[in-house]
């Protein structure tokens, strides 16, 4: 045999090897499930159906923002009465694997003042605000009396310990 010619030991049947046209998806069947992130080659699917736009959401921007007078950074050293901040970057790290976009986090101190005018500021950059202690049954929590200033804020305790007091609630049409 030259390298010109091929060779076939055995017979080749008519259609193996080819493929029917939309035998790789069955009619009606579910492409991708409904909130998968679209990889190139899920793209290249959706193109090759047909589909040149999609109806997608924006990553949701997310500030978080701890506070506590007692917080560090956490390379400090520790002093008397302090511990390191360790909750703020773990959730904007959570944030950040789940699809958002941490648009904010920082911690900020037991001042009610400044924390009422960070959360005010946050809301207009952020879809989603989330705050790191300050709301519990004390009259003193920074973020408890912030959120006295805000419409649409609920608190409550929930049935988990540590933890029971919460706040929640959609100001500004945001969630909190």
């Amino acid at each position: 045999v030259s390298p010109e010619q091929v060779t076939f030991t055995d017979p080749i049947g008519v259609g193996a090897n080819v493929r029917e046209a939309g035998a790789d998806i069955a009619a009606g069947a579910r492409v991708l499930p409904e909130g998968h992130e679209l990889s190139p080659h899920d793209l290249a699917l959706l193109g090759s159906l047909g589909f040149a736009r999609l109806p997608v959401a924006a990553r949701p921007r997310v500030a978080v923002l701890s506070t506590g007078d007692e917080l560090l950074d956490l390379g400090d050293p520790l002093r008397p009465g302090a511990i390191r901040d360790s909750n703020l970057p773990m959730l904007s790290l959570l944030c950040e694997q789940a699809g958002a976009l941490v648009v904010v986090a920082e911690r900020l101190p037991d001042d009610a003042g400044r924390v009422a005018n960070r959360i005010r500021e946050v809301l207009a950059v952020a879809d989603v605000v989330l705050t790191i202690g300050g709301v519990s049954a004390g009259d003193h929590d920074p973020i408890k009396q912030a959120l006295a200033q805000l419409p649409g804020i609920e608190l409550w305790r929930v049935a988990m310990r540590p933890g029971r007091p919460q706040a929640f609630g959609t100001p500004h049409g945001r969630v909190f």
